[in-house]
């Protein structure tokens, strides 16, 4: 199972992720961002990924708008300064434009197989684990697979410490956004964005 659902603003700006070619022509992915507000007054800035041929790309277009958006939540490899990164993103399967006082949504869901270890952190503001879940793409040849990162904080962090390589497990939780510098050079500074899935519920399927 891999299942998302957002609600929020458009950012209205887009630009070119990658090409593919389908029967022989190229077609045009372009890179957008959707913005979830949170209870606490902050944000969530997600990554979406559409078809310059897409209807569902209309829909990304104007920021005053508030959007509900389903999906699948994926990865995709790439290669930026000669590194192999993953990137997430959302693989919307249906849009809609929703009233503006809707309220927000974030929302996760996935079965999969932790393959990577547990990382445990201890923070200032409590216990934080991280790890890695391995998510069947159903229904698609050319790739079998997604690779999510997951990270928990305070009881869930706890509950998923005990958590082994390989557990099988079905989540639900929310996409986290996070800013963040990287120091190119001596002279050089980046400014990038880190996405992960935020777990706030937690059911162990071994």
């Amino acid at each position: 199972m891999n299942y998302i659902h957002i609600v929020g603003n458009p950012t209205g700006e887009f630009s070119e992720n990658h090409v593919i070619k389908i029967n022989g022509i190229d077609k045009v992915v372009y890179e957008t961002h959707i913005i979830s507000k949170t209870a606490s007054g902050g944000h969530n800035k997600i990554k979406v990924l559409v078809n310059d041929k897409s209807k569902i790309m209309n829909f990304f277009r104007n920021a005053n708008h508030v959007i509900s958006v389903y999906g699948d939540y994926r990865s995709f490899n790439k290669d930026i300064d000669n590194k192999r990164i993953s990137e997430m993103y959302i693989k919307v399967s249906e849009a809609k434009r929703v009233i503006r006082s809707s309220k927000h949504i974030n929302k996760v869901e996935m079965n999969g197989e932790i393959i990577s270890e547990i990382i445990e952190k201890h923070t200032k503001s409590g216990l934080v684990i991280e790890t890695r879940l391995r998510v069947k793409r159903e229904n698609n040849p050319h790739k079998k697979y997604d690779y999510i990162q997951l990270v928990a904080y305070g009881d869930m962090a706890k509950k998923m410490l005990g958590l082994e390589k390989y557990d099988k497990i079905s989540i639900t939780g929310r996409v986290h956004s996070r800013d963040y510098e990287k120091k190119i050079s001596d002279n050089e500074i980046k400014k990038k964005t880190a996405y992960e899935v935020a777990v706030y519920k937690l059911k162990i399927l071994n």
